[in-house]
């Protein structure tokens, strides 16, 4: 697909079903990659970002496997705190 037709999709949306008011996420760096891909700074039509907060409720599973674990709260503040509210994510 190209980026046009994915630019248009997404223009569409956003049209039919407006901006989302509040995000949740996943505190695992792979969603809030996700949401950082999916909510740029600022939609192309300017609007901001809508809130992002990262919840330890949206994870999908707590396993032995280092790709399930999430980094430190203190790390994740370091690198998306900037946009990120990380008040729900349980220690």
């Amino acid at each position: 697909m190209s980026r046009l037709f994915i630019l248009q999709i997404k223009m569409q949306w956003r049209q039919s079903e407006g901006i989302p008011q509040l995000i949740a996420t996943s505190p695992l760096t792979r969603a809030i990659q996700t949401v950082e891909i999916g909510f740029p700074n600022r939609t192309e039509d300017g609007a901001p970002r809508p809130p992002v907060v990262a919840t330890s409720l949206a994870r999908e599973r707590i396993s032995h496997h280092q790709c399930d674990r999430r980094r430190s709260v203190s790390e994740l503040q370091d690198k998306f705190g900037s946009w990120v509210d990380f008040s729900e994510v349980s220690c």
